[in-house]
């Protein structure tokens, strides 16, 4: 019953966040569903969006970054 609860909360969370993703430029999302001994259990979803900014980019190189929002239990 927790688990379904959990899977309900997981989806709504990324349905919202898809929906508001596409006003800000959503570059990505995740979903992680795993288990393991001892009845262990992992569900996380997650939103990304990158900075769309360049650092140091003279060389061969540049440094950026991104905005990563996850939820899971």
């Amino acid at each position: 019953m927790r688990k379904a609860i959990l899977c309900g909360a997981l989806a709504s969370g990324m349905a919202v966040g898809l929906a508001a993703g596409q006003a800000r430029a959503l570059d990505g999302a995740s979903v992680v569903v795993g288990g393991g001994d001892d009845n262990t259990s992992l569900m996380r979803v997650g939103l990304h969006w990158d900075w769309d900014k360049r650092w140091f980019s003279e060389g061969d190189w540049h440094v950026t970054g991104r905005w990563e929002a996850e939820v899971g239990g």
